[in-house]
């Protein structure tokens, strides 16, 4: 079996070995960010606010090319499968040119626009407002970075590569930690650049780990190598990453746009000034974001999984992958949130040295309301992905769109006005309502098996038997 060959083994220990490094890297990233916020927030009171309407804004351009960037992984998983590291060359050459081009487009955007998008939140404070500002624009103009570290570390998933991602990932953020010491504080004759300082040091760090992971890429991959490869058009590939992906992307923008939209609506509702209200919200987002991304890195998994199974022409394996995956995912994502809430108020305090009541009241509020169900967005998070290692993205993006674009908004604006008992708390409600919810569908979907290509025959294959350890 060749290394990254998830077609033969038992399942059970396969998707084990190569999805546990892939959700670690995940988690280390949240939880990174999350020690990122702390150092930020002991920067003084609104700080964190200062930081939270931009990241909230910069994951909606991260989610735009995460669905390229997840059927980038899911083409080279398949011509894994299939045998054909060419194919799998010229995926990474498409998927590439995407990427420069959208960095550069909305790097530009964002820029020009940054002052426009963060007056959506309403702050009252103009050093504030010009803190979130400065911080959004060096982001944007950092974005080349960010996309080519999900890009290069998309092609070595599909590969079937995670133990590189996942170092990649970490020692990315962990520079990212040593840069906010150094730049927010002016430590060692580094310039003390305050919140500015947090901007810049992702950027850097994001950029570095991006050119180490194209490096390892090109030149530490037996299976893969672009420089014996002839160029040819490529343009059928683009098309197809696009006409497939960027539905996968706009499935998870539209949970951006509707997290962003929740908060804007919760703060509608809500008697505390944008700067408690944030900083409480702010950072639950954070610490929901880690469990989150832990989710994410299993599902990423599910996308090779599926990919590769399906190109060697074992549907069945790709279904019982998809499955082993999901229970990891949803057992370590509660456990996580279990821990969370059990350890919130000493969290609460590290992360939020000069914490108000009212930042505290509304941040354990929502702790108490989300954390308990977080382990069901598991279930919706890993088998989204597995349509996509499917090349099926078209129905999740429908799927999301409608539960969070549309219904979970609506939800939350009727259950944020009165006569609503608890108008204060009506978006976290709705948002739990649609988890479930969405639990629910994405399963139904999933058993149905007509995402499968039309020549699968899973009864010949599902067997207690079965050679290539479906188990």
């Amino acid at each position: 079996m060749a290394r990254g060959d998830l077609t033969e083994g038992r399942l059970l220990t396969q998707t084990l070995r190569f999805g546990s490094p892939l959700a670690l890297a995940m988690f280390g990233h949240g939880l990174f960010n999350l020690v990122d916020m702390m150092i930020v927030g002991a920067v003084g009171p609104g700080a964190c606010a200062a930081v939270t309407v931009p990241g909230i804004l910069l994951v909606s351009a991260f989610l735009l090319l995460d669905g390229v960037n997840g059927m980038t992984s899911a083409l080279v998983a398949e011509a894994t499968g299939e045998r054909r590291p060419s194919g799998a060359v010229h995926v990474f050459r498409a998927s590439l040119r995407i990427n420069l081009v959208a960095a550069a487009g909305l790097g530009f955007i964002f820029f020009f626009a940054a002052p426009a998008l963060v007056d959506l939140y309403r702050m009252e404070d103009p050093a504030l407002r010009a803190e979130s500002v400065a911080y959004f624009r060096i982001c944007a103009a950092g974005l080349l970075g960010m996309f080519i570290l999900l890009q290069a570390t998309s092609v070595l998933r599909g590969l079937g590569e995670s133990l590189w991602p996942m170092g990649v990932l970490i020692g990315a953020n962990l520079l990212n930690l040593l840069l906010d010491w150094l730049l927010i504080y002016g430590v060692a004759g580094f310039p003390r650049l305050g919140v500015s300082g947090a901007a810049w040091a992702t950027v850097i760090s994001q950029a570095l780990g991006g050119a180490i992971a194209l490096i390892h890429l090109l030149h530490g991959h037996a299976e893969f190598q672009p420089k014996r490869v002839p160029r040819e058009p490529d343009g059928h590939l683009v098309r197809q990453l696009l006409f497939k992906g960027l539905p996968a992307s706009l499935q998870l923008v539209a949970r951006a746009v509707a997290a962003s939209a929740l908060i804007a609506v919760a703060r509608s509702a809500s008697a505390l000034s944008a700067a408690d209200f944030l900083d409480g919200v702010g950072v639950c987002v954070r610490l929901e974001m880690v469990v989150l991304f832990l989710g994410l890195g299993w599902a990423s998994a599910a996308t090779t999984v599926v990919g590769q199974n399906l190109g060697a022409r074992l549907p069945a394996r790709a279904v019982v992958g998809t499955w082993w995956i999901v229970l990891y995912a949803a057992t370590s994502m509660s456990l996580m949130a279990a821990a969370l809430w059990h350890g919130r108020e000493r969290i609460l305090g590290v992360l939020l040295p000069s914490i108000t009541p009212g930042s505290r009241g509304a941040a354990e509020t929502y702790l108490a309301i989300t954390l308990p169900f977080l382990g069901l967005l598991a279930v919706a998070l890993v088998i989204s992905r597995a349509l996509n290692g499917a090349k099926r993205t078209i129905l999740p993006c429908v799927l999301d769109w409608g539960l969070y674009g549309g219904a979970m908004l609506l939800l939350a604006k009727r259950w944020s006005e009165k006569p609503h008992p608890s108008p204060e708390t009506g978006a976290w409600w709705a948002a739990v309502v649609i988890h479930t919810f969405a639990a629910g569908i994405y399963t139904a979907v999933f058993l149905s098996s007509r995402w499968l290509p039309q020549d699968s025959d899973l009864a010949t294959v599902v067997r207690p038997d079965a050679p290539n350890g479906t188990r």
